[in-house]
């Protein structure tokens, strides 16, 4: 898999992958009405409509849960940008398994405002970024690849639901099956009883339990 990997999402299904509302993941690749530029770039171009690649929903989800911490755009836009420009290897951190350190280097604290959030620069490793809480848990979700590149992310914390652009065409999968979640949904929501729906696909009833309160949730939230 390259960084070149052909766009799959749109944006409403890629704001319900990562949980978030479709108006302000749009704004992160476009910009804002302000003239304010992107924090992120798309690898589908500037194309209408808004169409992302596994790499861009990858992205997107950590800048969510940092963004969750409290961190500002504008903070989060700062570090992003010298990590790309001063960093050989690090155009794009987010999908870098070495982004991630043990914590045992001297580090360079900059602590953001009115909230307990840090980041850390790594003054022993080149500068390299650490931001400790977010970091670490968005590099438990993700599978990496031979060459280094993201090839499965996590959905949940179980590691029962995934997002992996080999299995049912890029949309979120019940792992160990391939079996889209959306369709585990839809069933449910026509009425059909979850142990049928099991039996149907050849899975436990609390993978279809599990499926079903993800894509709720998920749905809710964009």
């Amino acid at each position: 898999m390259q960084h070149g990997i052909e766009p799959r999402y749109r944006l409403a299904e890629a704001a319900k992958i990562i949980g978030m509302p479709a108006p302000t993941l749009r704004t992160w690749f476009r910009g804002w009405p302000s003239g304010t530029p992107p924090v992120l770039a798309t690898d589908g171009g500037p194309a209408s409509p808004l169409i992302l690649s596994f790499f861009n929903v990858v992205e997107a989800r950590f800048l969510d849960a940092y963004r969750r911490r409290g961190v500002s755009m504008q903070r989060v836009r700062r570090a992003l940008n010298f990590v790309s420009e001063h960093l050989s290897g690090f155009e794009r951190p987010l999908l870098k398994p070495e982004f991630e350190t043990d914590g045992r280097a001297l580090f360079i604290e900059l602590q953001e405002e009115a909230s307990d959030a840090t980041m850390l620069l790594d003054a022993t490793g080149g500068g390299q970024l650490v931001w400790p809480e977010a970091v670490r848990e968005h590099f438990q979700s993700l599978v990496f690849d031979d060459r280094g590149d993201p090839s499965r992310l996590w959905l949940d914390d179980r590691h029962e639901v995934m997002l992996d652009p080999r299995f049912g065409w890029g949309l979120p999968v019940i792992a160990g099956s391939g079996v889209r979640t959306d369709v585990l949904f839809e069933r449910s929501e026509a009425g059909e009883e979850l142990d049928a729906i099991a039996e149907d696909f050849s899975l436990k009833t609390s993978e279809v339990e599990t499926a079903v309160a993800w894509e709720r949730v998920a749905r809710r939230a964009a």
